[in-house]
């Protein structure tokens, strides 16, 4: 703990980075976060004096997360202390997570006051722990302050007995910590609540309530989730043989329990006992082995369909064609763009010669599939999404036009030779998206982050990069009812509440429109052009990847597919076993797979062949998909009227988006409409009313074809 910490400082004769370098190179990964109390100095000379400060016990888990030791954080509450000590407690935790993002959980500790020798002295203004009603406010409102800074809350059960952690699962809890084995320091104090809690009695607590459990890591990786009877026979097995009772424990209670040693010198024990709590205690044996229960079979059968669901992985056999690389905005960290002037735009014959060549490749592997024989090919699937990634046009610029004209005829020059055209071309009016609604099987734009504070510095001198904007773009995607691909990017200098905070706003549009197919969580990746890297505290850490993932999975529609791109992932020896964590986490597609990562070129994806080995390997089944899922195939056959709203001159406050050369672009914004231009420009709109019917067309494919498992 922080406090052994300093005192193997004094001990040791080092300063506090030589203790923890010591700490870490003997082997220490992590550190409980207890000893904290109540972060207030003079609260602390009340209830814990000559022990170390508020300043120490920042200092030293400051110190502790700087070189790699992650650890947890602690509150002690329900004696002297008031609302505004909690509050700037947890305040000061949270301060802490923002500077370093090493705090693995948050743990509220009830003060168990009975047999406690500061109860005993009796301060003045001392309680005897907290109420039910505090429990459940502590809990509830740490779940809020750090929402978006630390993710998971754990109550801790011996403190408040097992009903009330199963109640404090509806308060924010996520985390029922530690099966513990001879836990004394609780039962000392005076707890009521045992010294043991075996991991079916902890499943069963949260199978009750509708929760879905599995085993963790200290630092909350995922280790087990299907339990069978061999769990239970081994566990009734190690019980009755490596585990001291309860009842032992206490029989002993003279050697360790502050009372009983109070009482062999003294006649009387001092001080009294506080009000009963509320919640009674747990009886250990309720659940234990009954496994028939129909409860545990309803939930036990529900997870098992579950886990077979997750087990299909997901990916689209794609092509990448770029209409241009020219692009008006200039991201810090891009490798895609070019300055305008410097790249020509792509020919239709061009176009065309790939398609040809794309096509003779898929009847190939057709013939090839149909006769039995691969032919020796290394091909294991056919391209069937056409990725038409462009570089942005300014929305004011006369070129404008043509280059919207130039993406339509790229996409049905696609749909002609039997693909599935899949564009993102950045922010676009709403008449614009209305045009490759109709040559578009399905549709993309990243979020990337929602945080403000980016077009101060990646983002400079990037316009379309304003937050308000492409979050519009996701409802105006929701009005045309179009399949849609987003995401967000990690590592560009935000913070983790600024992550939860764009999870949560891409998730509400989700779950109105219900039209986001995809939702794309990417690292940010150094390319071999970037004018930009991070600073040591802004480097977003993988290993944090399937925790966002997780996240992700709980607050966003089902049938919306959690994606991690491959290639961003699996960078390394770890990077297998990370990938395999982000799919156990609730990712269920890798995305695009295609010859060349045109937005991370310095990035090649694994080939397919080793991929789906590996994922077999660890029982997961591959296999190919279309540009559209199946859960949003509809969308293509849906009938939509689009007069009204979006035909009336768009009103609203004027929004600046600036850059340091004095370039200046004015957008209107309102909450729900908006358009991406002042004046919009004259745009091709003749054929609209005839390309409805390639939406059809897609959409009779789309249903005709089928996932091809590798």
């Amino acid at each position: 703990s922080p406090e052994e910490i300093l005192y193997g400082m004094k001990r040791s004769r080092r300063s506090l980075d030589e203790m923890v370098i010591a700490l870490r190179k003997a082997g220490v990964d992590t550190i409980p976060g207890t000893s904290a109390e109540i972060l207030d100095n003079g609260i602390r000379k009340k209830i814990a004096a000559h022990r170390l400060s508020a300043e120490q016990w920042e200092e030293v888990v400051t110190c502790a997360h700087k070189h790699g030791l992650r650890s947890s954080s602690t509150i002690m509450y329900g004696h002297i202390e008031e609302a505004e000590h909690i509050a700037m407690h947890i305040q000061k935790i949270r301060d802490i997570q923002d500077k370093t993002g090493g705090f693995t959980e948050f743990v509220p500790l009830s003060f168990v006051a009975s047999e406690a020798p500061m109860f005993a002295s009796r301060p003045k203004n001392m309680r005897g722990g907290p109420s039910g009603t505090e429990v459940l406010l502590m809990h509830s409102v740490a779940r809020l302050m750090l929402s978006g800074s630390i993710n998971n809350l754990q109550c801790s059960w011996p403190k408040e007995g097992m009903r009330m952690a199963q109640v404090l699962l509806g308060y924010g809890v996520n985390d029922l910590g530690g099966t513990l084995m001879n836990e004394s320091i609780s039962t000392a104090a005076g707890a009521q609540h045992g010294q043991l809690a075996l991991p079916s009695e902890l499943r069963n607590l949260a199978l009750e309530v509708g929760r879905v459990p599995y085993q963790r890591s200290t630092v909350y990786e995922v280790i087990k989730e299907d339990f069978d009877d061999d769990d239970l026979e081994k566990e009734r097995k190690m019980e009755s043989t490596s585990f001291g009772s309860y009842q032992e424990l206490i029989a002993n209670k003279g050697k360790w329990r502050a009372k009983e040693v109070r009482k062999s010198i003294f006649e009387k024990p001092q001080g009294g006992r506080p009000p009963t709590r509320v919640f009674r205690r747990r009886n250990f044996g309720d659940f234990r082995g009954q496994t028939q229960r129909p409860y545990f079979r309803q939930f036990s059968s529900l997870r098992s369909r579950e886990a077979e669901s997750t087990k299909t992985v997901t990916y689209s056999s794609s092509h990448t064609i770029v209409p241009t690389y020219e692009c008006f905005n200039k991201c810090a960290y891009c490798n895609f763009r070019e300055n305008i002037g410097t790249s020509s735009w792509i020919s239709l014959e061009a176009v065309k010669q790939i398609l040809q060549d794309l096509k003779a490749e898929m009847l190939e592997i057709e013939k090839n599939s149909s006769a039995g024989d691969s032919g020796g090919s290394t091909k294991t699937s056919q391209p069937l999404e056409i990725l038409v990634l462009s570089g942005e046009v300014h929305p004011m610029a006369k070129n404008r036009p043509d280059w919207l004209k130039h993406i339509v005829d790229i996409c049905e020059m696609a749909i002609d030779y039997g693909f599935f055209p899949h564009t993102n071309a950045g922010p676009l009016s709403f008449n614009e998206m209305k045009t490759l609604r109709n040559v578009n099987a399905s549709m993309g734009l990243m979020v990337e982050q929602v945080a403000p504070k980016l077009l101060r510095t990646v983002h400079k001198f990037a316009p379309s990069k304003v937050p308000e904007i492409r979050i519009e773009q996701l409802h105006m995607a929701g009005d045309l009812g179009i399949p849609f691909t987003t995401g967000i990017l990690l590592g560009l200098g935000e913070r983790s509440e600024d992550r939860v905070q764009s999870l949560e706003l891409i998730s509400s549009i989700a779950h109105k429109y219900g039209h986001i197919q995809e939702l794309i969580i990417q690292p940010f990746s150094t390319g071999s052009r970037d004018e930009w890297a991070p600073k040591p505290h802004q480097v977003f850490d993988r290993k944090e990847l399937p925790s966002i993932v997780r996240i992700a999975r709980e607050i966003f529609p089902p049938n919306v597919s959690i994606q991690v791109p491959p290639n961003l992932v699996m960078l390394d020896s770890e990077g297998e076993n990370l990938l395999i964590q982000c799919l156990r986490a609730g990712a269920t597609d890798l995305g695009g797979i295609s010859p060349i990562d045109e937005v991370n070129p310095t990035y090649t994806f694994p080939k397919i062949e080793e991929l789906s080995e590996a994922l077999r390997h660890n029982g997961f089944q591959l296999r190919n998909r279309s540009c559209v899922h199946s859960s949003h195939m509809d969308f293509l056959n849906e009938k939509r009227d689009f007069g009204g709203k979006y035909n009336e001159k768009a009103k609203g406050e004027e929004m600046q988006g600036s850059n340091s050369s004095g370039y200046a672009h004015s957008y209107k914004f309102r909450a729900r409409e908006c358009s991406y231009y002042d004046d919009e420009p004259s745009l091709p709109m003749d054929k609209l009313e005839s390309r409805y019917d390639r939406r059809q067309v897609l959409y009779q494919r789309l249903l005709a074809s089928s996932s091809i498992a590798i």
